[in-house]
């Protein structure tokens, strides 16, 4: 841009002196037609009218060489420009890979049954590792169907595990399950011919534990059994 206005400014000169140089041409002529002037003095005025015209002819060269120049480089910088976004998304691209290469845990946990060895070369879907959750935990207690009615949504629970039997774990009620365990069996009984031993059936509940020290939390294991006692509102409490 610099380079464009120099040589602009230049050939603005450069036709203000070949301008002078016509004005000063023309007035020799008459002079010399006159006889006041001598042809000495009409040919110096000349050849600087010539020389200004030739001057202004470079520099209106230099002046278009220089727009040309400006807009090269403007494509230039276009084209760094492309380039630069070009490399800001392989950039981002090689962050988002980089951070797939590592998994973190969706909760707090123990890392158990170990898979796999470092190096060792896995595809989508194989199996790496099982989690065992520390936080939060809960149990599932499986009620009678006879006995789930009374139960609702955050009422409190005592919890006694038989690994622990004189401690009791303080709950909450998270959750009732939709249907019975029969109808997330492999083969779900079907009892339309009407002809069936009615038996009992259970309704899986989630308790949350809470407070539970970090004493007991490295100690708790999936699989334990436990006796769950459940404060229902209205009709007393509830056992499994």
């Amino acid at each position: 841009v610099a380079m464009r206005q120099a040589a602009q400014a230049a050939l603005a000169q450069s036709s203000a002196n070949l301008e002078q140089a016509r004005n000063d041409y023309g007035r020799a002529r008459r002079l010399g037609a006159q006889g006041v002037l001598s042809t000495q003095d009409l040919e110096v005025a000349k050849a600087r009218f010539d020389a200004l015209s030739h001057a202004q002819e470079v520099a209106r060269s230099n002046a278009q060489a220089a727009a040309q120049s400006t807009l090269a480089n403007k494509a230039e910088l276009k084209v760094q420009d492309y380039r630069i976004a070009a490399a800001q998304a392989e950039l981002e691209q090689a962050r988002i890979k980089l951070h797939d290469t590592r998994q973190t845990a969706p909760v707090r946990s123990i890392v158990s049954k170990k898979e796999v060895e470092p190096g060792q070369f896995v595809v989508a879907g194989q199996k790496l590792l099982s989690l065992i959750a520390t936080d939060p935990l809960w149990i599932t207690a499986n009620f009678k169907e006879t006995q789930v009615g009374r139960v609702r949504v955050g009422q409190h629970a005592k919890v006694t595990v038989d690994a622990f039997p004189g401690h009791a774990f303080d709950g909450v009620v998270e959750s009732l399950a939709p249907a019975t365990g029969a109808k997330f069996s492999l083969l779900p009984q079907e009892n339309a011919t009407g002809n069936f031993t009615k038996v009992v059936q259970r309704v899986q509940v989630r308790i949350a534990l809470k407070n539970v020290t970090d004493d007991y939390k490295a100690l708790l294991s999936p699989g334990m059994s436990a006796f769950v006692e459940v404060a229902t509102q209205q009709h007393g409490s509830q056992t499994l």
